[in-house]
């Protein structure tokens, strides 16, 4: 049995992830939207869609791919229903692994998140943090960022040492150091609004990775917003979320829906 390996749970994943393919290039297509580049790093870019809003809140997302593979584009389907909701998006990229270490991999999420607040136009701004799965780990590392007010982490994953022993770890290369660094549950917790949302048809060590440390802190009084969702896969859950009929998105971003 291969842990963290999600065909284990969805048997078309290869078809769910062409499905957010096609689905992506459509909105790609139909929104308006610009890229903004803040490294040297061929990957290191944002895509910015922009409601018609003034000094909407902003959501930056952070796609997932066990940190190795999948690009921002794939996820573009998101965006309709944060457009709709008064926000803009930011599809923020970052290099992968095994091209980077984990390390440089992190720091780089936390070099788009610098340059996006030194820029004028994004100051004073509502801002949500936002990843999927390895983007929910990184929105949780990130968590503390000073441009940051709230942070969104689904599916993601906190405790980085059952990684190690996995096939995931052939490109991640993680040390003893990263786990130690890089993992969010070893480290306290900010004190803005954590949502942390999960699929109950997910993998058992998923799952685990999100109650865990939800556990972990409110033991240390703290007040994560949890989100444990039925008849929901580690893919169903973006369509779940991100949904304009749903009211789950609108929790998330903590707006009241008149």
């Amino acid at each position: 049995m291969r842990l963290y390996d999600n065909s284990r749970t969805v048997a078309n994943e290869d078809a769910i992830l062409v499905d957010f393919q096609q689905r992506s290039s459509t909105v790609y297509q139909n929104h308006p939207n610009h890229t903004l580049t803040y490294g040297t790093h061929p990957r290191q870019n944002i895509d910015v869609f922009e409601c018609a809003r003034e000094q909407a809140p902003v959501l930056v997302f952070i796609h997932g791919g066990y940190w190795q593979w999948c690009c921002k584009e794939d996820f573009g389907f998101i965006v309709p229903s944060l457009l709709a909701t008064g926000l803009d998006v930011l599809l923020l990229e970052y290099p992968l692994t095994p091209d980077v270490s984990f390390e440089q991999l992190v720091q780089s999420v936390g070099q788009g998140l610098d340059f996006l607040a030194q820029q004028p136009q994004w100051q004073n701004r509502q801002v949500y943090l936002c990843g999927h799965s390895a983007g929910g780990h990184l929105s949780a590392q990130w968590q503390h960022h000073a441009w940051v007010n709230h942070i969104i982490a689904i599916s993601g994953l906190y405790d980085l040492q059952p990684l190690v022993h996995t096939h995931l770890n052939e490109a991640l290369k993680l040390s003893k150091q990263d786990i130690v660094q890089y993992s969010p549950s070893r480290h306290t917790a900010s004190t803005k609004p954590l949502h942390i949302a999960y699929g109950l048809e997910e993998l058992d060590e998923l799952q685990w990775q999100s109650s865990h440390y939800a556990e972990q802190l409110m033991q240390q009084g703290f007040h994560p917003i949890v989100h444990p969702m039925t008849h929901t896969n580690h893919y169903t859950i973006l369509d779940n979320i991100f949904n304009t009929t749903d009211a789950t998105l609108a929790r998330l971003l903590e707006i009241t829906q008149a």
